[in-house]
């Protein structure tokens, strides 16, 4: 009997994700999950399922939000020169990338509020959330010990 190699999952990057919003911000026509996950397969050489995009708040909050505006825009009229044109496909990309950027900030804000309740709660003050990470020791042996501290080692 032969077995077939369990297939392998790709990770979507924050590189990928970026990706993916740049395409929905400058998205024209009907938007789907269908038609987005057609783009991202030629964007980025891989089909993704909708669930899997959708576990993704940022691109989850961009087609809900690219959608709305879509639905609530009317066509463009092709009138005046092509520069003129081109500038309001720009208009329209920014608008789009603005309204995307301002919910995400809403909802970083939302975020942040929930976090600081929680660390009040937890009597974790302003300053202790304050405190500087620790520094990371690269030179760190598997044995666990710092690389200055070993044995037999030239400081």
């Amino acid at each position: 009997m032969v077995r077939k190699s369990p297939l392998k999952i790709k990770r979507l990057s924050e590189k990928g994700i970026d990706q993916i919003l740049q395409t929905l911000d400058s998205w024209r026509g009907p938007l789907s999950w269908d038609l987005l996950l057609d783009a991202v397969e030629s964007l980025l050489g891989h089909r993704f399922s909708r669930q899997a995009l959708w576990m993704h708040e940022r691109i989850r909050l961009a087609f809900v939000v690219r959608k709305s505006i879509i639905t609530g825009q009317e066509k463009l009229q092709p009138r005046g020169s092509l520069g003129i044109l081109a500038a309001q496909e720009r208009i329209m990309t920014l608008k789009a990338t603005v309204a995307r950027l301002e919910k995400e900030n809403e909802a970083l804000k939302l975020q942040f509020i929930r976090w600081s309740y929680n660390a009040h709660n937890r009597g974790l003050d302003e300053t202790t959330l304050n405190n500087p990470l620790p520094a990371i020791d690269r030179e760190k042996s598997k044995t666990g010990q710092p690389a200055n501290s070993r044995k037999g080692t030239a400081p």
